[in-house]
């Protein structure tokens, strides 16, 4: 392993510390926004309609993350989280 000098100046691997650290902080932002205001909205709008609206947060929030933080498009990972999402399946 590299000391830590060297890490943070290899670009690669601080843009990938970056999506991790942006992912974290939208992440536990969300979570506190949902607890917050997820019941009042569930009991206003309805189940389904709050989770579309939440899943439609979500994808717009990855695609400006993919637009501001520079990234490799790889398309095995695509496929990975693909087949990951149509499963259910969660990786943090």
């Amino acid at each position: 392993m590299k000391p830590a000098e060297d890490r943070l100046a290899d670009r690669s691997t601080f843009a990938v510390s970056a999506v991790g650290m942006i992912y974290g902080a939208l992440t536990s932002l969300s979570i506190g926004m949902a607890d917050l205001f997820g019941r009042r909205v569930v009991n206003a709008k309805g189940p389904i309609v709050t989770g579309a609206a939440m899943q439609l947060v979500a994808i717009m929030t990855s695609l400006v993350t993919v637009v501001v933080v520079s990234s490799r498009f790889i398309v095995g990972d695509v496929i990975i989280g693909a087949l990951l999402g149509a499963a259910g399946v969660s990786i943090a």
